[in-house]
C-alpha cells in the first residue's frame, strides 16, 4: 500500500493522483467489460509497432497493452 498525504492546496494534483491510481489496465477493462466508447484512463505500456501519426500531423494512434491485452488509443 502506498500512503499519500496532500495538503488542503494540493486538491488537484491529488484528484490527478488518485484518478492514476483508479486506472484500468486493458485486462481489467476485458475482464469487466467497461465502455471503451467514452473517454478513460488507462495504463500499460505502448505496445511495439502500434505507434502512428496521421496525415494532419496532429493525431496519434496506438495502443496500450499490459502484456495480456491491448485496447486502442488515440
Amino acid at each position: 500500500n502506498m500512503d499519500l498525504k496532500f495538503s488542503d492546496s494540493d486538491t488537484t494534483f491529488r484528484q490527478e493522483v488518485i484518478d492514476f491510481l483508479a486506472a484500468e489496465y486493458p485486462s481489467d477493462i476485458k475482464e469487466k467489460s467497461i465502455n471503451t466508447d467514452k473517454q478513460i484512463r488507462i495504463g500499460g505500456l505502448v505496445k511495439n509497432g502500434s505507434l502512428s501519426k496521421s496525415e494532419d500531423g496532429i493525431t496519434v494512434r496506438f495502443e496500450v497493452t499490459d502484456l495480456k491485452h491491448s485496447i486502442p488509443a488515440v
